[in-house]
């Protein structure tokens, strides 16, 4: 039974035992040994601190113009929901309406409807909290600020510092992607 044996190192290179073959060449190490080793590190550490600024500067760069991209395409979609936006609402109401859903679907996202109760809006806060001081005294906050969330609505209808703001169909406009 015979056995591979490592290869022999005879002036640099590396010999097969068996055949004699060169086989490899012997890397020399490097060693920190002298000025010129250590410069010679520090300039190779320096030209990679070098590659890695510009990577930076070029991935800051890419992300600043992909940003820009991102907003302009926003504006893009703004633009076409202020122009559009109202009539696909209407179109897909219709649709809706036909179906008894509150939704309408296509394969590039749905509309959807919601009922939004109506609410009130307090135009005078100052109006507001004193007359809570007087008639609601659990509607102030310690420092003082008026909580009409806690005036009933049958009170609120016979205040003129509140305005009723009346219920209407909330809508949500959402491609697939928004949607995930």
């Amino acid at each position: 039974m015979s056995y591979a044996q490592s290869p022999l190192l005879i002036d640099g290179l590396l010999v097969d035992p068996d055949t004699g073959e060169v086989v490899g060449v012997e890397k020399p190490q490097f060693h920190v040994t002298d000025a010129h080793t250590a410069e010679w590190l520090m300039e190779r550490l320096f030209n990679i601190d070098l590659d890695i600024s510009k990577e930076e500067k070029r991935l800051k760069a890419l992300m600043d113009n992909a940003q820009s991209k991102i907003n302009d395409l926003k504006r893009r979609r703004n633009g076409l929901m202020f122009k559009y936006g109202p009539e696909l609402e209407h179109y897909a109401l219709t649709q809706a309406e036909n179906g008894k859903s509150k939704t309408w679907k296509c394969p590039f996202g749905t509309v959807s409807f919601r009922s939004v109760p109506s609410t009130y809006k307090l135009n005078d806060p100052a109006a507001g909290l004193a007359w809570a001081k007087e008639n609601w005294p659990e509607a102030v906050k310690v420092e003082e600020t008026f909580l009409p969330s806690l005036v009933s609505r049958e009170v609120k209808e016979q205040l003129t510092f509140f305005e009723r703001i009346e219920g209407r169909q909330a809508v949500a406009i959402k491609t697939i992607l928004e949607a995930s």
